[in-house]
C-alpha cells in the first residue's frame, strides 16, 4: 500500500496529532516516531505486527530500535511483568532480580566483567564518558564522524555532518548537533574517518596526551549500518591500550 493511500484513511491519527501539539513540543516525546504529515498513533500490537487507531495494519521492522528481539506482547515476557506488577515495580531499595540478571549476562558474554543498569543509551555513554575523565584525567573524547551515540552533547558532536561543513578528511572538523551548543564541547571532541585505519591512528596520535576514551559502535546506523572493520576495531583497541585511554 503506498503511504498516500495509507493516509487517505487516517483521520484519528491526524486529530490526535493537532491535540498533541498543543501539549508536546512538535506533538512527539521522541523524533523517531513522526512521520509527514502526522505520527500514526497505536491501538495495538502483537508479535511483528502493528494496528493504529484508524485500523491500519503494519509489518514492525523496527522492533522499537531493535530493543523488542522477541516482538510485541510475548505471552512469557507478559506474564512475567504481570506477575512483578504484583509485587511492585519501583522503589529505592536493590532488587535480587537486578542481580540475577546481571549474573546472567555477565556469565553468557566473556567481555562483560560487570554490568551497570541505566535507563537509556544516552545515560549509559555520559557515564561511561564521565568514568573514563575520571580515570584518566583527560578532558577529550574521540568518535568517528556520521556515528550516533545518544543525545549527550559531546556523543553527538558531528553526528549529521555534511559537505558543506564536514572539513578535510584528514582533519575532520567538531560540528555540533544543535543550535547553542558551546564551543567548549566541540573543542573537547575529536572526530576521526570511519573504517580508515590509516587517518584515523594518525589523528589520534595527535591527541594522545589529552583523550580520555574513543567511542566506537560497531555497526552503527546512521552512516548506513555499514560494519567496522575487525582491523579497524582492532587498531582503535590496541592504540587505546598503549595510550591509556
Amino acid at each position: 500500500m503506498e503511504a498516500s493511500e495509507v493516509n487517505k484513511k487516517i483521520t484519528s491519527s491526524e486529530e490526535l496529532y493537532k491535540r498533541a501539539c498543543g501539549f508536546l513540543p512538535g506533538g512527539i516525546s521522541r523524533n523517531t516516531v513522526f512521520r509527514l504529515p502526522h505520527p500514526y498513533y497505536l491501538k495495538s500490537a502483537s508479535g511483528c505486527y502493528l494496528e493504529d487507531i484508524d485500523g491500519n495494519k503494519y509489518i514492525d521492522f523496527a522492533n522499537n530500535m531493535a530493543a523488542l528481539i522477541h516482538g510485541h506482547a510475548h505471552p512469557a515476557i507478559e506474564a512475567a511483568v504481570i506477575e512483578q506488577l504484583k509485587k511492585g515495580t519501583a522503589c529505592t531499595f536493590a532488587t535480587e532480580a537486578e542481580l540475577k540478571l546481571a549474573e546472567l549476562l555477565c556469565t553468557r558474554a566473556e567481555g562483560f566483567e560487570k554490568i551497570r543498569f541505566v535507563n537509556s543509551g544516552t545515560e549509559a555513554v555520559m557515564a561511561m564518558i564521565k568514568a573514563a575523565r575520571a580515570f584518566t584525567g583527560r578532558p577529550k573524547i574521540a568518535k568517528a564522524e556520521g556515528a550516533y551515540h545518544g543525545t549527550y552533547d559531546f556523543a553527538e558532536v558531528s553526528q549529521t555532518s555534511n559537505p558543506s561543513n564536514w572539513g578535510d578528511i584528514e582533519n575532520p572538523k567538531s560540528n555540533p548537533q544543535v543550535y547553542g551548543t558551546p564551543s567548549g564541547v566541540t573543542e573537547d571532541v575529536i572526530i576521526f574517518p570511519f573504517n580508515d585505519i590509516e587517518k584515523t591512528i594518525a589523528i589520534l596520535d595527535k591527541y594522545a596526551g589529552q583523550i580520555a576514551c574513543v567511542v566506537i559502535d560497531p555497526i552503527p546506523h546512521r552512516v548506513g549500518l555499514v560494519e567496522a572493520s575487525a582491523d579497524f576495531i582492532e587498531a582503535i583497541y590496541q592504540w587505546t591500550r598503549k595510550n591509556n585511554a
